[in-house]
C-alpha cells in the first residue's frame, strides 16, 4: 500500500539540498523505504540548471551508475546519457598535440541528470526556493532545528541529512572541520552553436573534449550532449575573491584573460576563450583535510556528498562518489527502518569514511600535480592511470 503523504505532516527525514545527492537519496527512499517519509528543502527554483554552466560528467559503473540502477532509474538514464565512445585531445599550451584518447565511460549532461532526478521524486516532497539559514540542536529537546532565510523554523525530524554542498549548514553539528580554498579557480563560459567559431572548434580539436595544460594553467572545452554548445573552463591559480568584481563585464574580462593570463598560449586553445559568447561564472575549488573525514556519529544528523567532504573535480568519478554516498545511506535507512535511523547513519559513516578519504587524498594530489608540471608529464601520468585522472 502506497504511503499517503498528506497524512504525514511531520516527515521523518529532512534532506537539505535538491542537487544530485539529495535527489538521489529522495528517489531511493521513495522506492525502497516508502513508509519512511521525507521532505527535500532546496534553496533554488525548480528550473535552476544551465547546461552551459554545468557541463558533462562521466558516470562510473561501480559508483554513479550503480546508484542510478538501484534507484530504478536506469532506463531514464539510458535515454539522456551517451554510451558512444567520446574522444578527448590533450594539448600543451602552444597547441601541440600530446595525445588523443578515447573515453569509454558513459557521459551525461549535469542538467539532464538533475532533471531526471527531479522528475523521479514526488512533487509534494520537494520545497523549492527554501533557503536554509542555519541548523542547530535544541539542547532541551535534542531536536535538530532548521531555520530558513524567511525566518520560519522546522523541527521534529528524526534525521536531518545535509546534502547542501561545500558550505553545508549542517556540517558543524558533526565536525568542527571547515573547507579552505585550494588556490585554484575555474572561470566558466561557453560557445553556443550560433557562434561563428563553433564549427571551427569542432574541427580544430577533432574531439568532444579539449584539454590544454601549461604554464601552471589549464584550458578545457567540453561539448555538451543536449545543447551541442561547448562549456569552456579556464583554470588559474588566483586569490579567492579576485574574479568577483571582474566578471560582470564579460568582454573586458575576456580580453584580460587573453592578454594577461593566456597571452603565451597558442591559438588552438585560446580560441575557445576568444570566441566564447556566454557569460562568465566562477567555480572556486575548496577542500578539507582528508584526516577530517572521521567523527563520532551524531544522533539525528547525516552528511552526504560535498557536505560530508568537498571533493575536487579530479579524478572524474567525483560526481559518481556523491551519488554513491546517497545510495549507501539510502540502503542503510531501508535496512534499519524508521526506528533505526541512528544505526543506519553509523553504518553508512563506517563505510563512507575510508572511501571518501582515499578519494580526497587522490584528488588533492592530482590537483597539485595538474598545476605544477608540464603538459607532457601530466599526460603521461593520466594515460598511465587509464584516463582516470580527468
Amino acid at each position: 500500500m502506497a504511503t499517503n503523504y498528506d497524512d504525514q505532516p511531520n516527515p521523518a527525514i529532512a534532506i537539505l539540498g535538491g542537487g544530485p545527492s539529495g535527489l538521489l537519496l529522495a528517489r531511493y527512499l521513495t522506492i525502497h523505504a516508502p513508509n519512511i517519509t521525507y521532505k527535500v528543502f532546496e534553496k533554488g527554483p525548480r528550473n535552476n540548471c544551465d547546461a552551459t554552466q554545468h557541463g558533462t560528467c562521466d558516470m562510473h559503473p561501480a559508483l554513479g551508475i550503480q546508484a542510478i540502477k538501484e534507484a530504478n532509474l536506469y532506463p531514464e538514464f539510458e535515454a539522456v546519457a551517451c554510451f558512444d565512445t567520446q574522444s578527448m585531445g590533450m594539448f600543451d599550451h602552444t597547441g601541440a598535440v600530446i595525445t588523443k584518447n578515447e573515453l569509454q565511460t558513459p557521459q551525461v549532461d549535469v542538467v539532464a541528470l538533475r532533471e531526471m532526478l527531479v522528475r523521479s521524486v514526488p512533487e509534494e516532497r520537494v520545497e523549492w526556493g527554501c533557503e536554509v539559514a542555519s541548523v542547530r540542536k535544541d539542547d532541551a529537546s535534542g531536536d535538530v532545528v532548521i531555520r530558513f532565510k524567511d525566518g520560519r523554523e522546522e523541527r521534529g525530524f528524526k534525521l536531518v541529512v545535509g546534502a547542501d554542498g561545500t558550505f553545508s549548514k549542517a556540517r558543524h553539528l558533526v565536525t568542527p572541520a571547515t573547507p579552505h580554498y585550494f588556490n585554484i579557480t575555474y572561470l566558466r563560459t561557453s560557445i553556443s552553436p550560433a557562434s561563428r567559431f563553433w564549427s571551427t572548434a569542432v574541427g580544430s580539436v577533432a574531439s568532444n573534449t579539449y584539454v590544454g595544460f601549461g604554464l601552471r594553467k589549464q584550458l578545457l572545452a567540453q561539448k555538451n550532449l543536449c545543447t551541442h554548445s561547448y562549456t569552456v573552463y579556464a583554470g588559474i591559480m588566483l586569490p579567492e575573491t579576485w574574479a568577483d568584481a571582474r566578471i560582470n563585464n564579460p568582454d573586458a574580462f575576456r580580453e584580460y584573460l587573453l592578454k594577461e593570463q593566456f597571452g603565451r598560449w597558442g591559438s588552438r586553445g585560446v580560441n575557445f576563450l576568444r570566441y566564447s559568447d556566454g557569460p562568465f561564472s566562477i567555480w572556486r575549488h575548496y577542500v578539507m583535510s582528508p584526516s577530517s573525514l572521521s567523527w563520532t556519529s551524531v544522533p539525528g544528523v547525516a552528511l552526504v556528498g560535498d557536505a560530508a567532504h568537498p571533493t575536487l573535480p579530479w579524478p572524474s568519478e567525483s560526481l559518481s562518489n556523491v551519488l554513491f554516498d546517497s545510495l549507501e545511506l539510502g540502503r542503510e535507512i531501508a535496512k534499519f527502518g524508521h526506528e533505526g535511523l541512528d544505526n543506519a547513519v553509523r553504518e553508512y559513516e563506517r563505510k563512507m569514511f575510508p572511501r571518501r578519504k582515499a578519494l580526497s587524498e587522490k584528488c588533492q594530489r592530482l590537483g597539485e600535480f595538474l598545476f605544477d608540471k608540464d603538459a607532457e608529464a601530466i599526460c603521461e601520468v593520466l594515460l598511465a592511470a587509464g584516463g582516470e585522472g580527468l
